[in-house]
């Protein structure tokens, strides 16, 4: 009785959550995933997560004890971005997931080695030859209602990242 208890319990409290099977997305040709620290696979979801403060941002990341990290977005923001921004922010949320920083999301340092995660990812994956590219691609932003924090500063710091040699 206590088991079938427990089972229905588990079952109700994760009867809200969608998992996705999807470890890959892909933005404008770009094939982009991710593991986590422990090398398993991210996946990724058009289910934006709410934040403490009931705030949804377009892109984020979450831990769940039964099924591991996964991504969420919101695939019409994406689709807003030029495809090199939105490409950025999947990575940079892939480095958050590496780096295991998961709370310390608002540490400036935290944020510069998930941002130097994801210049590194997308020059090893192709995608980026300069950080110039993506400073031509923020224009564009202009008519974006939710920038994901970029803006020239955040960009020209990125010069300053490792180059993987």
């Amino acid at each position: 009785m206590l088991r079938s208890t427990f089972i229905a319990l588990i079952l109700f409290v994760f009867s809200g959550i969608t998992w996705a099977d999807d470890t890959l997305i892909k933005i404008d040709g770009m094939s982009i995933s991710c593991e986590d620290p422990n090398q398993m696979p991210v996946s990724f979801s058009e289910k934006v997560f709410k934040n403490t403060d009931k705030h949804s941002d377009p892109i984020s990341s979450r831990y769940f004890p039964l099924f591991g990290y996964q991504i969420g977005y919101n695939a019409d923001f994406i689709k807003s971005m030029p495809p090199l921004l939105s490409a950025f922010s999947i990575y940079y949320e892939c480095g958050l997931i590496a780096l295991h920083v998961g709370k310390d999301q608002k540490n400036l340092k935290t944020m510069k080695q998930a941002d130097c995660f994801a210049v590194k990812a997308m020059k090893k994956a192709g995608y980026l030859k300069s950080i110039n590219q993506l400073q031509q691609a923020l224009p564009q932003l202009t008519n974006v209602k939710h920038n994901h924090g970029f803006n020239l500063a955040r960009i020209m710091a990125l010069k300053s990242c490792p180059t993987p040699k």
